[in-house]
């Protein structure tokens, strides 16, 4: 057993969510983005089946290109899997991202391609809005919100909707 341990990466649910997710610029981005995001994960969805498996959120990374280790990518989805009640009556239970689940991997998925960057140390909502970028284009679906690029954390973000330019100084 002591040689497995050390060797065994700890599963950190609620401490990464606590960190890093629960505050309003993470909060702000993934409501305002919310019908895309819904409408990426429907692309796996069946008249039977309304959640993501593993192979599906996979396919997703895959597609976007963000170039991730496939290992990793189980090991984010496990770790972005809510606490289930009861296992046991239903095995597949733990085969089922839902959506707020979903939106953890997301997070963990950006968290995870900058480690070892210059960027690491900005906000977990900045490089979210950078990762939604690909799944979104991936999937042809769009922003609705994005946080101003270079933004200082606490800064407010901008709609994209909102398309006017400002006119040019003279």
């Amino acid at each position: 057993m002591p040689e497995i341990i050390p060797r065994n990466p700890q599963v950190e649910g609620y401490g990464f969510r606590e960190q890093y997710m629960y505050n309003l610029e993470c909060d702000e981005i993934f409501r305002k983005n919310e019908p895309p995001i819904k409408a990426v994960m429907e692309n796996f969805f069946t008249p039977a089946k309304k959640f993501l498996n593993v192979d599906d959120t996979k396919a997703i990374i895959k597609k976007a290109d963000l170039n991730l280790n496939e290992n990793k990518i189980i090991i984010y989805y496990a770790e972005s899997l809510m606490t289930r009640i009861d296992t046991l009556s239903d095995l597949s239970v733990m085969q089922q991202m839902k959506y707020v689940e979903f939106l953890c991997f997301i997070s963990r998925i950006a968290h995870e391609l900058y480690k070892g960057t210059k960027q690491e140390s900005i906000g977990l909502h900045f490089k979210i809005d950078a990762i939604m970028t690909p799944i979104f284009d991936a999937y042809n679906e769009h922003k609705l919100f994005s946080f101003k690029e270079g933004a200082e954390e606490g800064e407010e973000g901008e709609d994209d909707d909102d398309d006017e330019e400002e006119e040019e100084e003279e």
